[in-house]
């Protein structure tokens, strides 16, 4: 329950969009509890139907469970595998466009500093912390439906190849660890750039 409550509120707060999981699996080593999500969905925006912007098929992580005592959890590892990512452009509509304006604007909003207020401000961070060093995926692919661009009609699909991100230097707007809004912003646009590289061979 709390998987599904944390990624669905990161989801919305990161992306301005819902998400939807299908299951969780746990299991025990150890110290560490093995979490695995199974159709962990984020949605398109408003006026957009069909599959949706970005599937992950199962999500795999391994979790100390004394971190989760404390502030940042500690993964020692974070595996995506079976991810489908989903372009929509109609014309001048994009299902991504709304996405990746709300990573730009920074979804925790102005601190103290910026605004001018000098009480103390409101934690920001939504879910736990996460002492995460990369993010490996596999088995992706990109799906592009292009139309109402004069005469130029696209369906597509392309299979990207499988990388690990580097975390290390992935921060949250207040220098802290990042959180899983961070997470799901830096993999959405890690993901529309090498979606974009990839659609050249079509557009």
């Amino acid at each position: 329950g709390k998987a599904r409550t944390l990624l669905r509120e990161s989801s919305e707060s990161a992306l301005g969009v819902p998400a939807t999981l299908g299951s969780v699996d746990t299991s025990l080593s150890g110290l560490d509890i093995n979490l695995g999500l199974v159709d962990f969905n984020i949605h398109n925006p408003a006026g957009f139907e069909g599959a949706p912007l970005l599937h992950l098929g199962r999500v795999s992580c391994n979790l100390r469970i004394s971190s989760l005592m404390t502030d940042t959890v500690t993964l020692d590892r974070l595996v995506i595998d079976d991810l489908r990512l989903r372009i929509v452009q109609n014309g001048s509509r994009s299902n991504l466009a709304p996405l990746l304006q709300k990573v730009a604007q920074g979804v925790r909003g102005k601190t103290p500093a910026e605004s001018g207020d000098q009480s103390p401000p409101e934690d920001p961070v939504s879910g736990p912390r996460l002492a995460l060093q990369c993010l490996t995926l596999r088995g992706v692919g990109v799906d592009f439906e292009l139309a109402g661009l004069g005469d130029l009609t696209v369906k597509e699909s392309a299979t990207l190849p499988d990388w690990t991100l580097p975390l290390e230097d992935l921060r949250a707007s207040d220098g802290g660890a990042p959180t899983m809004d961070d997470v799901l912003s830096y993999l959405l646009e890690r993901l529309h750039t090498r979606a974009l590289v990839a659609a050249e061979t079509y557009v």
